[in-house]
């Protein structure tokens, strides 16, 4: 699983196979988006199976970064417009929290384990953010991949009205 993140102070790549879990934090805006779609990801995408690569979507969010002229256009080359996101080939619905992984788990988690209790410094919080993504598991992973089928089954049964109160 490839999952990309971005926080007020950078963003987190994970790739897992399974069995490792490989963490970067990267900070960037604007051209430097793009530069990292160029330059960086594909060292990244390398420990990701080829047969997994030709057949993996990309998903970003509407951050202004993301949504610049030349960063839609590196994602279209790389992912040969297999690619969710504003102005992408695919639009995702930016107010679907229920079917977008970041909301529905990601955000919630990390924001748990950051303000257990109050961070003390910027430097700090970084440090808890880092720590927190640190303890997501393959098996939660799994969980949230378990989760998101479910959830598609739920806004197909409900013919895409909302459905939250649903998935107990």
């Amino acid at each position: 699983m490839f999952l990309h993140c971005g926080t007020k102070f950078g963003t987190f790549i994970h790739y897992s196979n399974g069995e490792d879990l490989s963490w970067y934090l990267l900070v960037f805006a604007g051209q430097m988006y793009a530069d990292f779609i160029e330059h960086i990801l594909p060292d990244l995408l390398d420990q990701v199976p080829l047969e997994v690569r030709r057949g993996m979507w990309f998903q970003q969010d509407g951050a202004p970064p993301h949504f610049s002229r030349i960063a839609r256009e590196k994602v279209n080359e790389m992912f040969l417009n297999r690619w969710i996101g504003r102005g992408g080939p695919e639009n995702w619905q930016p107010r679907s929290p229920d079917l977008t992984p970041l909301d529905y788990f990601l955000w919630g988690f990390i924001k748990e384990q950051v303000m257990a209790t109050a961070p003390t410094t910027p430097e700090n919080m970084k440090r808890r953010i880092i720590a927190a993504v640190r303890k997501i598991t393959p098996q939660m992973l799994a969980r949230v991949r378990q989760s998101f089928r479910h959830r598609l089954v739920k806004c197909i049964e409900v013919q895409g009205a909302q459905f939250e109160h649903l998935m107990k």
